[in-house]
């Protein structure tokens, strides 16, 4: 299957594990280190278990408002229950922007921190 194909497939589907594997396929057409890779695959695999726990993957996963107002809950959630540095945390919201860019969703709106 090609991934323009296996992105199709995804926007049709609902909130499923067939995200993330997609996501890998799409990252591997892009000109990023392997380090890179797995680096987003981690995060993005983390934004969407929190997602999916959250239970707003049909909201959050839908159209550009409620992406940037889940994303923002995501980086309150990482910066107050869990102590993530603001680095990481910046890490992780790369990661997610192209994530909801293969999504066709765009980056979000939500600030990164200073140090």
């Amino acid at each position: 299957m090609t991934v323009v194909k296996q992105i199709e497939s995804v926007r049709k589907g609902s909130f499923t594990s067939r995200y993330l594997p997609t996501y890998c396929v799409f990252l591997s057409t892009l000109d990023l280190s392997v380090n890179t890779r797995i680096a987003y695959k981690y995060q993005v695999s983390h934004f969407l278990s929190w997602l999916h726990h959250s239970q707003m993957a049909d909201y959050g996963l839908a159209e550009p408002e409620a992406r940037d107002a889940v994303v923002a809950q995501y980086k309150v959630f990482l910066k107050r229950q869990r102590g993530v540095k603001c680095r990481t945390i910046n890490a992780a919201l790369t990661a997610i922007d192209s994530f909801y860019g293969f999504l066709g969703l765009g980056k979000s709106g939500v600030q990164r921190d200073r140090e």
